[in-house]
């Protein structure tokens, strides 16, 4: 180890005063003998370079990540987020919230209904408390007495639910059932992969 360099005094037996550099955090034990004290400086141009060998890492395994279905569906409707929405639109040129759910199942090879209102008597109901995510998140917005909004659940925490979906205005973005406006909407949350 290469430390900084300090000089300290040393008295020998025979009463002679001597200047002993020593390198601080290196413990060296200087060669003494009877009578007389010899001393050694160390500095950091004395230091050795140490190489060690390079060992190829073979046959090492991969970590390999177990996704259930569930996940893989959240992380393919996230790959969406960013696209503007088109009405109608099921591609990355533009999609709306029900063709985003359908694409995003179609990668899985899931054919699911391509509207909201069918869409939404497909699988069973969950209550809020046993969502998960990949789950179906169903709305009614904009005051209209059906289900014309749909997202796909992709984290719930202690007291929020998050959903990605086809905004109108933003396109796909994740937005949150804690917000004024998806609290006020949301109607039921449908299980549809197990």
């Amino acid at each position: 180890m290469v430390g900084c360099v300090s000089t300290k005094t040393v008295v020998s037996k025979s009463g002679n005063r001597q200047n002993v550099s020593t390198q601080n955090q290196s413990i060296q034990s200087l060669p003494t003998h009877k009578d007389q004290e010899v001393s050694k400086s160390f500095s950091v141009m004395d230091a050795k370079e140490v190489k060690l060998p390079v060992v190829e890492s073979k046959n090492v395994p991969i970590v390999e990540l177990d996704l259930t279905l569930a996940d893989e569906i959240v992380n393919l409707a996230k790959e969406h987020i960013g696209i503007k929405y088109r009405s109608g639109g099921t591609s990355a040129t533009g999609m709306d919230c029900s063709g985003m759910v359908y694409a995003t199942f179609k990668k899985k090879d899931i054919i699911v209904p391509r509207s909201s209102g069918d869409l939404a008597r497909h699988g069973y109901k969950i209550t809020k408390g046993e969502a998960k995510p990949g789950d179906l998140i169903f709305f009614k917005t904009n005051g209209r007495s059906v289900i014309n909004h749909v997202g796909i659940v992709t984290e719930i925490t202690e007291n929020d639910i998050k959903f990605v979906h086809a905004s109108v205005h933003r396109g796909v973005i994740i937005s949150s059932l804690s917000e004024a406006y998806y609290t006020k909407a949301f109607v039921q949350i449908n299980r549809v992969i197990d």
